[in-house]
């Protein structure tokens, strides 16, 4: 990934990935997680586009998105996804 964002990807064309070598090496835990949470938007993307190329389940999550789950009912969180207020 780290190749990849410094070496390949078009800067004015693609979402970046650029994250820190200690949030890449995060990546290992995504096999073995049903979810991933994170704070950081770089490490977010990052880890979003490695779950895909990998063709893993894992959700990885920012934060705020995880902290919503939390304080609502799960027929809220629907209701919201689908924007039905």
């Amino acid at each position: 990934m780290a190749e990849y964002e410094r070496c390949i990807r078009n800067p004015k064309t693609n979402e970046s990935y650029r994250a820190g070598a200690f949030d890449l090496y995060s990546s290992v835990y995504l096999p073995y997680a049903d979810q991933f949470v994170t704070a950081d938007e770089r490490q977010h993307n990052a880890l979003k586009e490695i779950v895909t190329v990998g063709n893993l389940q894992t959700d990885v999550l920012l934060y705020e998105d995880f902290r919503g789950r939390l304080t609502f009912s799960p027929v809220t969180v629907v209701q919201r996804e689908m924007g039905i207020d």
